[in-house]
């Protein structure tokens, strides 16, 4: 009899669901170690540092942000401006709550929250752009509104917005009163799980859920903004060729007048930007192997060995039949496979 519901089927599927869930525990440890006082308490320029639960409520934070990163790779590019939104709204209702006779300071707590609301429109804004160019990139631009509907997906940013008021609210109230500041958790708690469901549903919908090839729009001429150091192997390459490679990739600048770029006959995945090819040495039999390059998103491009369009080098799954991919990359020549950094700039 089968499972009803199999975890590892959900996570085979889904890969950043476990890195979610690992994001949500590590945000309310976070908020626990924040709001306790544990240790020995140091003094560090008017402030009280305790020696165990301060840098425990730190080490959780980035650990939730480093999972978020890591399960919504695309999204979180656009994710940042909510960062800027949560601590603008932060700092703006702890000031009208702590400083509310202060007159000055409550004029710039109000900014700050006009500033935070600001960020989450600019957040808005950018993933409808994002919806706007799948559905008039698609086939059937009809069809393709349906297929790329975030549905209520927009009243949660403002979600976001309430719950960090709400949150700051009563942890200037428990400063005051000197009280435990219940209600903060609990929105905390709340604000990570709308965190979640903000980055999850356009990083399926819009990125993963992508499924057509994009349009091969004719180069005439690519202008020379900079290229990085290509590591990937692009057209040409066999199924085995088009794995994945983990290299960093340098700014576009940094190798600009050393790549020999031509028009590439693909677009960068989620952008309407054609790539730009070069070629690259083999390690091991010195042969010519062609590498495209997204200038727009600086990654590599490579072809997916299940569906054989084309996606992003370093990331854990194709964006767009979401199949694994793997690091190294296997010469179209020799047959080798040899980590992407070792692949040498052709002369």
């Amino acid at each position: 009899m089968q499972d009803s519901f199999d975890i590892q089927g959900m996570i085979k599927q889904y890969p950043e669901l476990l890195y979610a869930f690992l994001a949500v525990i590590s945000y309310i440890l976070s908020v626990f170690f924040a709001v306790i006082e544990y240790g020995s308490i140091i003094e560090f320029n008017g402030l009280e540092i305790h020696a165990i639960s301060t840098p425990l409520w730190l080490l959780f934070g980035v650990a939730s942000l480093y999972f978020l990163y890591t399960a919504f790779f695309d999204m979180w590019i656009y994710a940042i401006h909510l960062i800027f939104a949560y601590y603008l709204t932060g700092a703006g209702f702890l000031g009208l709550y702590v400083f509310y006779d202060n007159v000055t300071i409550r004029v710039f707590a109000i900014i700050l929250i006009i500033a935070g609301l600001g960020f989450i429109g600019y957040f808005i804004y950018r993933i409808g752009n994002v919806r706007s160019y799948r559905i008039l990139n698609s086939p059937d631009p009809d069809s393709a509104r349906d297929r790329f509907s975030l549905e209520l997906w927009y009243f949660f940013p403002f979600v976001f917005f309430v719950i960090s008021a709400i949150s700051f609210w009563d942890l200037g109230r428990s400063y005051d009163d000197g009280g435990t500041p219940y209600l903060h958790v609990f929105m905390e708690i709340a604000l990570i799980l709308t965190i979640v469901y903000i980055m999850w549903k356009p990083e399926n919908v819009l990125f993963y859920g992508t499924k057509e090839s994009w349009p091969d729009v004719p180069i005439s001429e690519i202008s020379e903004v900079g290229g990085g150091e290509p590591e990937s192997a692009g057209s040409g390459s066999s199924p085995r060729q088009s794995e994945q490679q983990t290299s960093p990739q340098k700014p576009l600048q940094a190798v600009e007048s050393r790549i020999r770029r031509k028009p590439a006959s693909v677009m960068c995945p989620g952008f309407d930007t054609p790539a730009v090819q070069s070629s690259r040495i083999c390690p091991g039999c010195g042969s010519a192997n062609d590498f495209n390059w997204c200038s727009e998103s600086e990654e590599f491009l490579i072809s997916c060995p299940s569906c054989s369009q084309q996606t992003y080098h370093g990331r854990k799954v194709c964006v767009h039949c979401r199949s694994r991919l793997v690091e190294d990359i296997t010469c179209s020549h020799c047959g080798k496979e040899y980590p992407a950094r070792r692949f040498k700039e052709s002369a």
